[in-house]
């Protein structure tokens, strides 16, 4: 198609109105009678007959054109096509999220949750867990499709379409990885439990036979000897009572009933019993954009950043001027919470086992602490990570979904 454009003679407009112009001007000027207003008149008639002639006419040329127009737009075509088979082929299964409608994208997908494009009832657990991972974060939660649960690892992307964010997700399949891991923590779990048994255990049958022999055979300073050893065994023995004790929160955890959260009187609660707890160490609270509330648990919320909390306190306890940092902060339908202190800090020989179950570096410490706060984390679609960089201290972030 010849496409024009139009172009506007202005030269020839001006000249046009300058001419009548003029002329009316010089009949004035001549005489004011009957035959100068006649003239006057038929001079700015002819005057509007140039203007509306002008503006009918116009001078055309023509505009540059793409002179390959068809293989441009089969290129692209091409190049769209391609794209849309390497998404199809892709062996995870990819959706999106429209508001609260699911869509499987790919092949994988349509094959997993049984649909063509919109998932008809998609799993509550999955539309939540894809509306409440930020972009950039991967979080690991069991479905089932059919089958049987399993674990997925699952990531998630914003895009925007006509000025619309919708939220695509990948599930990547890691049942295998996780019966692994189940199976290597198991074999910790059991390598610690029978170490910290055998510990305790082991004193205590030892000093029960010196104390009943003592009592037995002995007299009356033997037997203040055996007074004294059998309450050493009562010590051992609460102390692997409690041991039991803190195995069973851990192994007994409930899922988070999930309610909403006014975070901010959480935060003031957690500072108000740790300047209780721990006067002489100075506690800084920062909440620049912490959303008024989120969804989560809030006793299980309050006891993982009370177990950090009393983590750092502990760590910071022997500097001359201990300092403990609670930062906490929104972004993107996440919570984040980093606790900081200014101890000796984590060795890097230890970074791999501070999570373990009843690990600890401390005299009077479970070991459970971190892992609870892990597993709460876990629970609420977030986790707890160690901040591994060349600040002085220990800092330890504690994310979580806050949902919509």
């Amino acid at each position: 198609m010849d496409s024009r454009r139009a172009r506007i003679p202005y030269g020839r407009i001006l000249l046009v109105g300058l001419l009548p112009v003029m002329g009316a001007l010089a009949v004035l000027g001549w005489q004011r009678s009957l035959y100068a207003n006649a003239m006057l008149a038929a001079l700015l008639a002819f005057w509007a007959i140039c203007l509306l002639a002008v503006s009918v006419r116009r001078e055309v040329e023509p505009l540059p054109t793409d002179p390959e127009p068809g293989r441009r737009t089969a290129d692209a075509e091409r190049q769209q096509k391609r794209l849309l088979a390497y998404l199809d082929l892709s062996p995870a299964p990819l959706m999106l999220l429209e508001g609260y409608r699911l869509r499987a994208v790919n092949r994988a997908a349509r094959r997993l949750l049984a649909t063509q494009d919109v998932v008809a009832d998609p799993d509550p657990a999955l539309v939540r867990a894809i509306a409440g991972t930020a972009p950039g974060l991967s979080v690991s939660l069991r479905l089932d499709f059919g089958a049987g649960a399993e674990g997925y690892a699952l990531a998630t992307a914003d895009i925007v379409t006509a000025g619309e964010v919708n939220r695509i997700a990948a599930l990547v399949g890691i049942e295998a990885e996780m019966r692994a891991a189940e199976a290597r923590a198991l074999r910790n779990l059991l390598n610690i439990l029978s170490h910290e048994i055998m510990n305790g255990l082991t004193p205590i049958a030892s000093l029960s036979q010196s104390a009943a022999e003592l009592i037995e055979n002995g007299g009356e300073e033997d037997r203040a000897e055996a007074q004294a050893a059998i309450r050493t065994v009562a010590r051992r023995a609460e102390g692997l009572r409690e041991f039991g004790e803190a195995y069973r929160r851990l192994a007994r955890l409930p899922d988070p009933a999930m309610r909403v959260v006014d975070m901010a009187a959480l935060i003031a609660d957690l500072a108000r019993l740790f300047r209780h707890r721990w006067p002489d160490i100075a506690l800084t609270v920062e909440t620049g954009t912490v959303p008024r509330a989120v969804e989560g648990d809030a006793d299980q919320l309050h006891a993982a950043l009370w177990a950090l909390l009393q983590n750092a306190a502990e760590a910071c306890g022997d500097q001359v001027q201990p300092e403990v940092m609670l930062r906490a902060e929104g972004a993107e339908r996440m919570m984040m919470l980093t606790i900081g202190d200014n101890g000796a800090g984590v060795a890097p020989a230890m970074r791999d086992s501070i999570f373990q179950p009843f690990f600890t570096t401390k005299a009077e410490g479970s070991g459970v602490g971190l892992a609870l706060a892990r597993m709460i984390a876990l629970a609420h679609l977030g986790d707890v990570t160690l901040l591994t960089d060349d600040l002085p201290g220990t800092r330890f972030r504690f994310a979580f979904a806050a949902g919509d």
